[in-house]
C-alpha cells in the first residue's frame, strides 16, 4: 500500500504558524503551486565583527545586549532587550521593545508600538550597530555578495575600506612610477570626535560620520578614492594631481565639513577638520610611507590650531 507524500518536503527548513498548520518559509497552503522558498538572515555592518552572520530560521528573535538573546550584540548602545523579529511564512518585521538608544530601518526610528515589515536590503540600526537585512530563495549567494561589499566598503559610512584603500594606494602608486604621473594623498581627520562622543554619545558620533563621508564625497573628482582609514580619519587619494591641486582639494573638503552644522540625534552639532596633505616623489616606495608623510602633515595641521590644511 502506498504512503501519501507529506506537504512539506522532510528536508526543508520549516516555519512554525501559530494555530495553524507547518509550512515552509515563503510557500503557499499545502497543495498550491508554491514559490521557491525564501531564506532570510541579518549581516553585521558595524558594531560588531563585520561579516557576522544570523540566519532568522525561528518564528521570533530577540535582539540585544543580553545572552539570552538571539541575536546577541555585546555593545553599550544596545539595550538588554532591545528589539524582535517575527518571522512569518509572507516575511520578516521588526519591532522595538522601549530601548534606550532606539531602532531604526533606512535611517527611519521605529517606534515602540509600531511593527515594521523588511525587505531585502534593508539597513537595519539596533543602537550603535548597523546590520543589514537579506532575503531570497538563494540566500547563500546574496551573502556572499555583501561579504564583498564588507571587503570592499566601511560599514558605516559607506567609503572604501581600509584595505581597499591600500590596493588602490599600490597600483596608483605603480603607475604614477612608471609614467611619471602626479599623485596625491590626503588625510582627513574630524577635530574632537571623541569630545562629541563623550558630550553627545557614540550615536551621534557615527551620525557626523556618516554625513562627512558624504560632504566629502561631494567635493571628489569622480576619478578619486575616498575610504575611511580608520576612527575619525578618511583618506583621499587623487590620481594626476599635483601639490597645488591637491591643496586646492583640501581646502574645499575642510570647508564642506566645517561649512554647516550636522544633525545628530536630534540636535544641530558643529564639527571642523584637519588636513593633512603629501604628493607623489621618488622616495616614495610603499602605501605606508605615502601615508606616514600625509599623517606627519596632518599632525602639523593639528599642532597649528585645527580646522586647517597643511602640506
Amino acid at each position: 500500500m502506498s504512503r501519501a507524500e507529506p506537504a512539506v518536503a522532510l528536508d526543508e527548513p520549516t516555519l512554525a504558524l501559530e494555530n495553524g498548520p507547518t509550512l515552509a518559509l515563503g510557500a503557499e497552503a499545502p497543495g498550491a503551486d508554491a514559490p521557491a522558498r525564501l531564506e532570510s538572515c541579518l549581516v553585521a555592518l558595524h558594531g560588531v565583527r563585520p561579516g557576522r552572520r544570523w540566519n532568522l530560521d525561528r518564528p521570533q528573535l530577540l535582539i540585544g545586549r543580553g545572552e539570552h538573546c538571539e541575536i546577541v550584540l555585546p555593545i553599550d548602545t544596545v539595550s538588554r532587550r532591545h528589539a524582535r523579529l517575527v518571522v512569518r511564512a509572507g516575511g520578516v518585521s521588526l519591532q522595538d521593545l522601549g530601548s534606550t538608544n532606539g531602532t531604526a530601518v533606512n535611517d527611519v526610528a521605529v517606534a515602540a508600538d509600531e511593527e515594521v515589515s523588511l525587505s531585502s536590503g534593508d539597513l537595519v540600526r539596533v543602537g550603535g550597530a548597523l546590520l543589514r537585512f537579506l532575503c531570497d530563495a538563494d540566500l547563500e549567494a546574496l551573502y556572499h555578495e555583501e561579504i564583498h561589499r564588507t571587503i570592499v566598503h566601511d560599514g558605516l559610512t559607506g567609503a572604501c575600506s581600509r584595505r581597499r584603500l591600500f590596493e588602490q594606494l599600490e597600483r596608483e602608486m605603480s603607475r604614477s612610477r612608471r609614467h611619471g604621473r602626479p599623485l596625491a594623498l590626503l588625510l582627513v581627520d574630524v577635530d574632537r570626535l571623541g569630545r562629541l562622543n563623550d558630550d553627545l554619545g557614540h550615536l551621534s558620533g557615527d551620525a557626523v560620520l556618516r554625513e562627512v563621508a558624504v560632504r566629502l564625497a561631494g567635493r571628489l573628482r569622480p576619478e578619486d578614492v575616498l575610504a575611511r582609514f580608520g576612527g575619525g580619519t578618511f583618506a583621499a587619494l587623487l590620481p594626476e594631481a599635483d601639490l597645488e591641486a591637491a591643496r586646492a582639494i583640501a581646502e574645499r573638503l575642510r570647508e564642506a565639513v566645517a561649512g554647516e552644522p550636522f544633525f545628530a540625534s536630534g540636535e544641530l552639532v558643529s564639527a571642523t577638520a584637519s588636513v593633512g596633505v603629501a604628493a607623489m616623489d621618488g622616495a616614495l616606495r610603499e602605501p605606508d610611507a605615502f601615508l606616514a608623510a600625509a599623517d606627519a602633515r596632518l599632525r602639523e595641521a593639528k599642532d597649528a590650531g585645527r580646522d586647517c590644511v597643511r602640506g
